[in-house]
């Protein structure tokens, strides 16, 4: 079953920015006009839409560039959300939400040596999120009133040249979200974690690259999620440590390049969920071949 939708949208916007040697402004307003028709069925309802956003950055010595915007975003359900048989909610409104960010980066670089660091932290305010809820047998499409959405993000980059022909590269990453439900203050899920958006997340990368052979090592680290809105003890879903190592190496042939990869995935042989009730499999090996001519 398919109700053959067809999507007409009309999209413009405007834009205006200002650039100097150390501050740059960009201010913009998107308007969105979206129709629906369906061949059987009911559609989705119309959408009329205007989106504006403010958002600066200035640069400061010794590498240093702070930034600060404020959004307000916009975003239709896709076909999916609303018309995948069983699953599909034609009755979804747009996710709209009013996006603060405020953050700094740092990065310097040598003839040997390039370092970089940033932290952005942010709040949201979203309504009509649009979230996939599991109900008995199947997950249904449904919209969370209004969700707040505080949360910092930490990144670090280093690039190393110890050697002619080799590069060793290492990259950090740190996330926290809070995503809590304030939709209704008399239900039993109010304030609490959204489902399926761990509070921390991280990720870490090491790589190096010679003439010869590259080898990479990456490890992710998630924390505890629920599976439903109410974050009781029954629907918590524990957090894990994925670790995968990569050994690679390229052949050319004239303009023809070969690139064969040995993976090694999940080396901890941990079978972690992402989705409850849906193991991931344990200790795992992937051979890649690429041909890029």
């Amino acid at each position: 079953y398919c109700p053959d939708p067809l999507r007409f949208s009309a999209i413009g916007a405007i834009s205006a920015r200002y650039r100097s040697a150390s501050l740059e402004i960009l201010a913009s307003l998107q308007g969105q006009l979206i129709r629906e028709t369906v061949k059987s069925g009911e559609g989705a309802k119309p959408v009329n839409s205007l989106s504006p956003s403010l958002s600066a950055a200035w640069k400061l010595p010794l590498g240093f560039t702070l930034r600060a915007s404020a959004h307000q975003g916009f975003r239709v359900p896709s076909f999916n959300d609303l018309y995948c048989q069983r699953s599909g909610n034609v009755s979804l409104n747009p996710e709209k939400a009013l996006e603060f960010n405020i953050g700094a980066l740092w990065s310097r670089s040598g003839e040997r040596l390039s370092l970089s660091a940033r932290v952005d932290c942010y709040h949201n305010r979203v309504k009509d999120k649009i979230v996939a809820i599991p109900t008995l047998f199947i997950w249904k499409m449904r919209n969370a009133g209004l969700v707040i959405i505080n949360g910092a993000d930490l990144a670090s980059a280093l690039s190393w040249l110890p050697a002619a022909g080799s590069v060793l590269d290492d990259g950090l990453s740190y996330s926290f979200i809070s995503a809590l439900d304030r939709s209704n203050p008399e239900a039993k899920n109010y304030g609490h974690q959204i489902p399926y958006t761990p509070r921390h997340s991280a990720n870490a990368n090491l790589g190096i690259d010679t003439p010869y052979v590259a080898l990479s090592y990456s490890l992710c680290a998630v924390s505890e999620r629920y599976s439903l809105a109410q974050n009781s003890e029954a629907s918590r879903i524990p957090g894990y440590l994925d670790h995968s190592l990569t050994l690679s190496r390229e052949f050319s042939f004239g303009s023809t390049r070969l690139r064969l990869a040995f993976e090694a995935l999940n080396l901890s042989n941990y079978n972690y969920e992402l989705i409850r009730d849906y193991p991931m499999a344990g200790r795992h090996y992937r051979i890649n071949f690429k041909i890029t001519y």
